[in-house]
């Protein structure tokens, strides 16, 4: 029988034994061994692309919020523009509108007057009559008026007597609740011509003649019948400048816009 000895010496397989003991505890460590480790590295490169995911989904959230954001602040912009330009044009009305106004009042406390010229070539050559002059006493515009219009047809050759105040009420006075001058049969403002009878608002006649002046200059008149006034006799009613239209007594007025007695 043959006997094999082996010639490797005890010390060397020792070795060679140990040093395979550490090569198997190296291939571990922190307690993982290198599949652990790959498992670790594929779950952590999971967690940091969904990691990256969200951070995309945000980015992608803040760009349409901010371009969002951007649109509306765009549409309030043009809106207040648009509300800005608004109010300038609202304001720029207003002002046009006051300084209409302010003209207006002014025009209205300046005093009327008379074109002397132009009414005394009216009533001139024109019919005559006798003229009854009545103002507003409360009124001292009124009274300059009636003092110009006195001296214009004194002037002019016609029968006028001088001017006076618009007498008290009497029991037959109409119109007891309306101002002094409807008892006369005039308007509350400006100028009136009142006459006796429907014969007197004919062409041709001395009230045609002062209509057509009191419409030259100052520019306005307005007409009134009272059957109280003799036969021939203009009333001539001067009333405060008018502020507004004209307002005729109530239930007289016919259709063509007359003044007419009760």
């Amino acid at each position: 029988m043959t006997t094999i000895k082996s010639t490797t010496n005890p010390i060397e397989i020792a070795t060679i034994a140990t040093t395979a003991d550490s090569s198997k505890k190296v291939r571990g460590m922190l307690g993982l061994s290198l599949h652990g480790w790959e498992n670790a590295m594929v779950v952590s490169l999971i967690i940091a692309g969904f990691f990256a995911l969200i951070a995309g989904a945000a980015t992608w959230a803040v760009v349409r919020l901010q371009r969002t954001e951007i649109a509306e602040s765009k549409i309030e912009f043009e809106k207040y523009k648009l509300d800005i330009a608004k109010g300038i044009s609202e304001a720029n009305a207003r002002a046009k509108e006051a300084e209409l106004k302010l003209l207006e009042l002014k025009s209205q406390q300046e005093p009327r007057i008379i074109d002397g010229d132009k009414f005394r070539g009216a009533v001139k050559d024109g019919p005559k009559g006798k003229v009854e002059l009545l103002y507003v006493k409360e009124d001292a515009e009124s009274y300059q008026l009636a003092l110009q219009i006195f001296w214009h047809l004194a002037n002019a050759g016609w029968d006028c007597d001088t001017e006076k105040p618009i007498p008290p009420r009497t029991d037959d006075s109409p119109y007891p609740d309306k101002p002094l001058t409807f008892s006369v049969l005039g308007r509350d403002t400006g100028i009136s011509l009142v006459v006796g009878d429907h014969d007197q608002l004919k062409p041709g006649t001395a009230y045609a003649t002062l209509l057509n002046a009191f419409r030259l200059t100052p520019g306005q008149v307005e007409t009134g019948l009272d059957d109280r006034l003799s036969s021939g006799t203009i009333r001539i009613v001067v009333a405060p400048k008018p502020l507004t239209a004209n307002t005729a007594p109530p239930d007289t007025m016919d259709t063509r816009g007359m003044v007419l007695k009760r």
